[in-house]
């Protein structure tokens, strides 16, 4: 009979490697439970039955300075800069994406209608007229050739 047959199935090496693995498994489970913040879900709000999701939200600056989530142009920085959407390349919904309204057309990407007369910039760029403010957005001058005095 050799040693390992006579000793005990709790002595063996390989049987105390084990029980240390499985002990360090479920401490490391009760910690990260412990750790977890407690889900606000379902949780009600002043009394008016209200519920708080949890949401994720897009921190900008870890990512790279230069990443670009939503590919509208206009660098995850830059966007937390201006105040807006890295995941939507148009935060404001009107027509026209982030770096259109920033690089090209100066508008505001947060406010849909950047010069307040009741038309959407989108719309109005489409239409040829000029989102920030009265005026179509190309204007034809009239050229020097052309004298209309006589």
């Amino acid at each position: 009979m050799s040693d390992t047959e006579s000793t005990p199935l709790y002595n063996r090496p390989v049987f105390r490697i084990i029980i240390i693995i499985v002990v360090a498994a479920i401490i490391g489970a009760i910690i990260v439970a412990v750790r977890r913040p407690k889900n606000a879900e379902n949780t009600n709000t002043a009394g008016r039955g209200l519920t708080n999701l949890t949401t994720k939200t897009f921190d900008a600056r870890q990512a790279s300075p230069l990443a670009d989530s939503d590919l509208d142009g206009l660098t995850n920085d830059l966007e937390a800069t201006l105040g807006t959407n890295p995941t939507n390349p148009d935060t404001d919904k009107d027509g026209l994406s982030d770096f259109d309204e920033v690089r090209v057309y100066r508008t505001n990407p947060s406010n849909p209608d950047t010069d307040n007369d009741g038309n959407s910039d989108g719309p109005e760029v489409q239409k040829g007229y000029s989102p920030t403010g009265p005026g179509k957005l190309f204007e034809k001058k009239p050229s020097a050739s052309t004298n209309t005095e006589q």
